[in-house]
């Protein structure tokens, strides 16, 4: 779905993210086998992005990170969130049964059966 170049602006404005361009799933290559030993990387390979409360940061599913141990009497607070290409072979929802994820490709995805 494409979107005007008004929209987009006024998206912008509002403070929405807007995602103009998504590869599909046959167009990304990517290793899964990304768990780290404590000496696979060099300290100096690593980057500080320090944040303030309220910030929000944006990264890939498979980037390793780290966040130090919550010193304050306060709850840390984070969300998670994935998107995925809509099309051929992509599922539309992907919901748990049990310890398994399963596929539910007659759903919407606001969950509603079609």
């Amino acid at each position: 779905m494409s979107i005007t170049d008004e929209q987009f602006e006024r998206y912008q404005r509002d403070g929405y993210l807007v995602v103009e361009d998504v590869l599909t799933p046959d167009e990304v290559e990517y290793d899964t086998d990304i768990a780290l030993a404590g000496n696979d990387y060099d300290e100096s390979d690593t980057v500080s992005l320090p944040m303030d409360p309220g910030d929000v940061l944006f990264q890939h599913c498979l980037l390793p990170h780290y966040t130090a141990p919550n010193e304050t009497d306060r709850w840390r607070r984070a969300r998670s969130s994935r998107t995925c290409a809509r099309g051929p072979g992509s599922p539309r929802t992907i919901g748990r049964s049990g310890s398994r994820a399963t596929r539910s490709p007659a759903t919407s995805s606001r969950g509603v059966s079609e």
